[in-house]
C-alpha cells in the first residue's frame, strides 16, 4: 500500500466501549481520551510490536467540546524498513536517507471519532481511520488499549465500581477497581453484503486459537490454530445468508471464537476470504470495511507528523458529521 502526498484512504469504523469485569459499568468514551491525551502529553514510553522491530506511540490529542468529537494523531515505527531512496529518472540521479542504529522508518495515522454514542448502538462511538501501511485496525486497537491499561495498574483508583459482595468499608461501599478497553471495529462495505448474499459461498471454518507448540526437535513447526470445516447447504436463503451463518456460529462462539468464510463475487472465478469474530459478527481485518479517499489535500502530507494535520483531519471531521446525521 503506497502513500500519496495529496490523498489518504480512509476507513469506516465503530469505536465500542467494553469492561472485564462483568459487573463494572461502561465507562464514557471520552474518560479513556483523557488517558490517551495524558500519554501523548506526558511522552508515554511507546509500545512494542513484533519482537521489539516495530513501536508504537500516541502523538497528539485533540478534543472538540463544540461538537463533541475527538481526534487522535497514532506514530508506528519499523526498524525493519529499508532506508529510503529518492530518484530523478530525468538526470538519472537518486539518494538515500539512511536510518541511524534506533530509528524505524515511520508513519502516522489520525483516527477522528464521535464522542457521543450512536443512537440505538449503546457503547459505540462512529470513527474514521486513517489507513497506513503497518498500523492495521488491530493494532491500533491493540495500542489504545495498552495505554489504559498501563495507566489504570498505575493508579487502580481511575475505574472503580462498588464491590458485587456487598462488602463496605468504613460503611461505605467497597470499591473494586477495573480496566476498560475498546475494540475498533470496521463497518462492512456495500460489496460485503452484496458478495455474501449474492454471490457464490466457497466455504466456511471454524478457528479456535491453540497454545502454540513446537513440532519435531527444532523450531520450524509450529501448531497455533485449530480449524474445523463447516457444511453450508446450497439451500441458505439468500437475503438472509449471514444472518443465517451468524445464528448458527454464534453457538460455538465459545469454543470458537473465530472463522473464515471463503466466497466468489457473482459473475466472478476469483475467490476472496475474511475471518470475524462469531460472537458479534464483527470482520477482522480491512478487505470488506467501508473506505473512502480523500482528494486534493492542501498542502501536502508526509508520510509521518508530530502533529495533528488539520487539512486532513479537516475533511475526516466532515466525513464523520455526516455520518452522524445519518
Amino acid at each position: 500500500m503506497a502513500l500519496k502526498a495529496h490523498a489518504r484512504e480512509v476507513l469506516f469504523c465503530d469505536f465500542i466501549v467494553r469492561r472485564r469485569a462483568q459487573h463494572a459499568p461502561f465507562p464514557e468514551l471520552r474518560h479513556l481520551v483523557d488517558l490517551w491525551k495524558r500519554a501523548a502529553d506526558e511522552n508515554l514510553s511507546p509500545k512494542a510490536f513484533d519482537k521489539g522491530e516495530a513501536s508504537c506511540i500516541i502523538n497528539d490529542v485533540s478534543i472538540d467540546e463544540d461538537r463533541n468529537i475527538a481526534i487522535v494523531l497514532l506514530s508506528v515505527a519499523d526498524k525493519r524498513a529499508p532506508d529510503s531512496t529518492y530518484g530523478n529518472h530525468k538526470t538519472r540521479t537518486s539518494r538515500t536517507v539512511e536510518k541511524q542504529a534506533d530509528e524505524g522508518n515511520e508513519h502516522s495515522a489520525h483516527l477522528v471519532f464521535s464522542l457521543s454514542i450512536r443512537p440505538g448502538h449503546p457503547e459505540t462511538y462512529p470513527c474514521i481511520v486513517e489507513r497506513i501501511p503497518t498500523l492495521s485496525i488491530p493494532r491500533i486497537q491493540s495500542m489504545l488499549n495498552d495505554v489504559v491499561k498501563r495507566y489504570c495498574e498505575a493508579d487502580s483508583s481511575l475505574f472503580t465500581f462498588g464491590a458485587s459482595s456487598g462488602a463496605k468499608i468504613g460503611g461505605k461501599p467497597k470499591l473494586q477497581p477495573y480496566i476498560p478497553n475498546v475494540i475498533l471495529t470496521g463497518n462492512p462495505s456495500a460489496a460485503f453484503h452484496r458478495d455474501i448474499e449474492e454471490g457464490r459461498i466457497n466455504g466456511l471454518r471454524l478457528i479456535k486459537p491453540m497454545p502454540k507448540k513446537s513440532l519435531g526437535s527444532g523450531s520450524y513447526l509450529e501448531l497455533s490454530d485449530h480449524e474445523i470445516k463447516v457444511g453450508i447447504s446450497k439451500d441458505i436463503p439468500q437475503g438472509k445468508r449471514w444472518e443465517t451463518i451468524l445464528a448458527g456460529l454464534k453457538t460455538q462462539s465459545s469454543d470458537y471464537s473465530r472463522a473464515r468464510l471463503f466466497l466468489s463475487p457473482e459473475g466472478s472465478s476469483s475467490s476472496a476470504s475474511f475471518e470475524f469474530d462469531t460472537d458479534t459478527g464483527t470482520l477482522i481485518g480491512e478487505a470488506y470495511i467501508r473506505r473512502q479517499t480523500v482528494s486534493n489535500i492542501d498542502p501536502l502530507m508526509r508520510s509521518a507528523t508530530n502533529t495533528i494535520a488539520a487539512q486532513l483531519t479537516g475533511r475526516m471531521t466532515a466525513l464523520l458529521e455526516k455520518e452522524r446525521a445519518g
